[in-house]
């Protein structure tokens, strides 16, 4: 067992992670579902972000660069999130999806949307290709 801050304690095992909070009136609460990021990306059209993960809550938050997000929309199993990104500058955020108001309840990944920095130079031209063959 770890103690951070003398007030949450991590539980760790092979199957789930979980945190015991204990408040400053001695009470202990549980907090089994801690969201976990893999992955993030921005669908194609640039309009719809696409998480994958574990443990998000139905109602989860999400922010990406501190602003919050809207159509927030979690799959049964908590494992894929998805929220509107409409109007966000390509560059590089923040992501932070939250199940509660305790730190320990939010998970933090950084995400590059869109094409980010100059275009590079154009290549080095092509060796000439094989002549193909014609029909008589």
């Amino acid at each position: 067992m770890r103690c951070v801050r003398t007030l949450v304690c991590r539980l760790a095992t092979a199957v789930a992670t979980s945190i015991v909070v204990i408040t400053s009136t001695g009470f202990a609460q549980t907090l089994s579902s801690i969201p976990v990021i893999y992955a993030a990306a921005a669908h194609a059209d640039q309009t719809t972000l696409i998480v994958q993960g574990r443990n998000f809550a139905p109602d989860a938050a999400v922010y990406l660069g501190g602003v919050p997000l809207g159509g927030v929309s979690v799959n049964g199993a908590g494992t894929v999130l998805m929220a509107t990104i409409i109007g966000t500058l390509p560059g590089s955020y923040q992501l932070r999806v939250s199940n509660g108001r305790l730190l320990v309840q939010n998970a933090f990944f950084d995400v590059t949307l869109g094409a980010v920095g100059p275009q590079g130079p154009p290549g080095a031209p092509g060796a000439p290709g094989d002549h193909g063959h014609t029909a008589s």
